[in-house]
């Protein structure tokens, strides 16, 4: 766990966030949760080592520590014990927290985890990355790894919630408002609108980055990036040593890419579309109204017709005895 995972474990124990927790031990996990969640921490304690293992073979790296994984059954409680840990309090939206220095990992209710088992394993994996990179970061001190790399490594192995095309992306490179990368070299924002773009262009250009030059090897470039930043090189020396693109000119490649693979522009704009739906259903219905009136009408004038001039069908004798 080390000096700062021991630290940041006796902190929990001070602020008497621990009470009446339980744990459970498995190979290299450790979780901790309060009383009744435990179906919820046997699910995180089956699914860790397979998503362990992916995150290695992604990455290329061994994760040789142990992690401590903290369950918590609501938002406050979640808030309390990031806060007790050193971070700080997180949105509603905010379902899981890595500190990936620290092997920690801090995810919020089990309803979730029983009720999403595959958004819970993406998030989860998610994390792990975090850690796993985290890992990688303290054996090699100094390393330099932007926010945004190290969130888009982590949607890219865990194929994250923003895997393929985000719509809010697609909406943001038509119009030429994505949120620069360099702006996202130290945090994101916490908006949850602009929050989601930030991890949907961090995915996005980490698949770009992958397949840059070689998609049939979507794993070398990310190798040889994270191998140059082992051996100190800055980020921006480790991506023109990759790609042949410093991040400005890559940026703009990525752009003009994802612009021009962006769908039919109405399958942007949702409302749009429900508005387009309505409209279409207004004309249909319409339509019926207008023939179902017209062929009344029809039908009236052949009945006027008929007592005009005698129905047709009427025997001699019925004209008789009407007359």
């Amino acid at each position: 766990m080390g000096c700062w995972g021991l630290f940041l474990l006796l902190s929990c124990f001070l602020t008497n966030i621990c009470v009446a927790q339980e744990e459970l031990t498995g190979k290299g996990i450790v979780v901790t949760f309060p009383k009744g969640m435990e179906g919820a921490a046997q699910r995180v304690l089956r699914t860790y080592n397979n998503l362990k293992r992916d995150c290695e073979v992604k990455l290329g790296y061994r994760y040789n520590r142990d992690v401590e994984v903290f369950l918590c059954r609501d938002h406050d409680s979640f808030n309390r014990r990031i806060v007790a840990l050193g971070g700080r309090k997180k949105p509603q939206h905010i379902a899981a927290v890595a500190f990936s220095l620290a092997d920690v990992i801090v995810l919020k209710s089990a309803a979730w985890i029983k009720a999403q088992p595959g958004e819970f394993k993406t998030i989860f994996q998610h994390e792990i990355s975090h850690c796993l990179l985290g890992y990688i970061r303290r054996r090699h001190r100094g390393m330099d790894l932007p926010r945004w790399f190290d969130e888009g490594i982590a949607q890219w192995v865990s194929e994250g919630l923003f895997h393929g095309k985000s719509v809010q992306l697609h909406q943001a490179l038509r119009a030429d408002a994505w949120i620069p990368f360099d702006q996202l070299n130290q945090r994101f924002p916490e908006q949850e609108g602009a929050s989601a773009l930030a991890y949907a262009q961090s995915e996005s250009m980490v698949r770009f980055i992958a397949e840059y030059n070689d998609p049939n090897l979507k794993k070398a470039n990310i190798h040889g990036i994270l191998l140059r930043l082992v051996e100190r090189d800055s980020f921006d020396k480790a991506l023109f040593a990759v790609t042949g693109l410093h991040l400005s000119g890559l940026e703009s490649a990525w752009s003009r890419q994802e612009r021009s693979s962006a769908p039919f522009p109405l399958t942007l704009f949702p409302d749009a579309i429900f508005a387009i739906t309505i409209v279409v259903l207004a004309l249909l219905a319409f339509a019926n109204y207008r023939g179902r009136r017209n062929r009344r009408l029809v039908q009236m004038d052949e009945e006027e017709s008929q007592w005009a001039h005698g129905n047709p069908q009427e025997t001699e004798e019925e004209r008789d005895d009407m007359g």
